[in-house]
């Protein structure tokens, strides 16, 4: 891994990123690199992404997120995440558990 862009997470750059890619409507794109502040991806195999995404790693989704590119350097574009949302495992509980739950 290299190091962190700064955010003090490790920017994980590994072969397609761990297996992440990204979605756009019915299209997926791999990711070259990922970290909690954006992601990298190949400009020669994606368009420019529009602003929400989903984040995949293999057939499970990781994230959702409003995005922005920061910079393009022509072989790579680099996106970071506005807001980023983490996919729940579970729907949301619609009560409150109280003390006295089994």
């Amino acid at each position: 891994m290299a190091e962190g862009t700064g955010t003090g997470t490790a920017f994980v750059r590994t072969r397609a990123a761990a297996g992440l890619a990204v979605q756009v409507g019915m299209d997926r794109y791999p990711l070259l690199a990922c970290d909690d502040a954006g992601f990298e991806i190949a400009c020669d195999i994606a368009p420019r992404l529009p602003g929400h995404v989903q984040i995949h790693q293999g057939g499970r989704l990781v994230r959702s997120a409003l995005i922005v590119m920061e910079r393009s350097n022509g072989a790579s574009a680099h996106y970071a995440f506005k807001r980023s949302t983490p996919a729940r495992a579970a729907p949301p509980a619609d009560f409150a558990p109280g003390t006295d739950v089994p």
